[in-house]
């Protein structure tokens, strides 16, 4: 293998009692922070449940390592009030050059990320990912990680078909940069699933995220009957089947290569309809709470302790988290608002919550 993976095993887990449960501690490897009066607001949900979480760069727009340094500074400002780091992810784009790539290394950003798809933050996307080839191979040589939204941009493919267009421009940066490490963000169907499958097989350095949303839905949720905008997102929560490949990926195969990434996107409340409805959904006040209840029904609490806390370390080359979660049996409802934003399961009443790090 090309990174080491020793996944805990229930043994290893703290005891499971009937209104108490000890993991280790989680990592968010995809969310989004914003900035400003926003981000105070939005930060300590997150921070409060995990140990790091990834920002991306893409609203404000991160393309430059003065830019990082700046947000570093920000998410980090509020994050470690709460004990967690923030590590942001700058944009990699056409205008970035291997100069640059080599800057944003030894100034200790080890991630870029690439918007190929159309989405908040990225207008046009990227159709062609041979532009970016020189700063690829500087990527590899300084063993940084590649993210990538991985829609196509091109405007003659369906918006619920960019994802499955876009593998084969995935693989084939896979084979042109072999020992390149990259991973697919919030993957939403079964021919993604099948595909990291193959990266594993091949001990191809590939690895995906997964988000609560698209592993607990599917789009009759989104618009089946009444449209749910806190669940209109990039990519599209996808049918029946695409959900069942994402949850026997997680919950059964569990992969060391495929690992949790939220994507929280928080909104203000008015860009989230009526009129017209922004991409991304406010799902960090609920994470933990939730995933602890679908991995009770799904599978067991070492499957959770290697999707949260275990494999996106491992694959980043990070320390695993010493500190412990505990969540706690105890009803609580989720805020209507969070300053400015309505989260996801705005005013439902939740059996699980979080109580602290030990």
């Amino acid at each position: 293998m090309l990174y080491c993976v020793k996944p805990f095993s229930v043994s290893k887990l703290e005891a499971v009692v009937k209104n108490e449960i000890t993991l280790p501690a989680p990592d968010d490897w995809h969310a989004h922070f914003r900035f400003g009066e926003m981000l105070k607001d939005v930060v300590p949900w997150s921070a409060k449940q995990f140990r790091r979480c990834i920002a991306m760069g893409n609203v404000p727009p991160i393309e430059t390592v003065a830019e990082a340094q700046a947000y570093d500074d920000e998410c980090n400002d509020q994050s470690q009030k709460f004990g967690c780091t923030t590590l942001v992810s700058p944009k990699l784009i056409p205008t970035t050059t291997p100069y640059m790539v080599k800057e944003f290394s030894r100034s200790y950003f080890g991630r870029l990320k690439l918007y190929a798809g159309i989405t908040t933050g990225s207008k046009g996307g990227l159709v062609d990912f041979r532009p970016l080839y020189s700063c690829l191979e500087v990527m590899q040589d300084c063993d940084m990680v590649l993210q990538i939204h991985a829609e196509d941009a091109d405007p003659a493919v369906d918006c619920d078909q960019r994802e499955r267009s876009c593998l084969p421009k995935v693989e084939q940066l896979s084979d042109d940069f072999p020992t390149l490490r990259i991973v697919v963000e919030h993957i939403s169907c079964r021919e993604t699933v099948e595909f990291v499958r193959r990266m594993h097989e091949k001990t191809r350095p590939v690895a995906a995220t997964v988000t609560l949303a698209h592993l607990k839905h599917n789009k009759n949720d989104v618009r089946g009957g009444e449209l749910e905008p806190q669940l209109i997102m990039k990519p599209e929560i996808q049918g029946f089947a695409d959900q069942k490949a994402i949850m026997e990926l997680v919950y059964e195969s569990r992969p060391p290569n495929v690992f949790f990434g939220s994507d929280s996107a928080p909104h203000p409340a008015a860009n989230k309809g009526p009129i017209k409805v922004a991409n991304g959904g406010f799902t960090a006040p609920v994470l933990m709470p939730e995933l602890v209840r679908l991995f009770q029904v799904h599978a067991n609490p070492d499957a959770l302790a290697n999707f949260t806390s275990v494999f996106g370390a491992d694959f980043y080359r990070l320390p695993r988290n010493k500190e412990k979660l505990v969540l706690i049996r105890k009803p609580w409802q989720v805020p209507e608002m969070i300053g400015a934003v309505r989260p996801y399961m705005a005013g439902q009443t939740l059996e699980w919550q979080v109580d602290g790090f030990i």
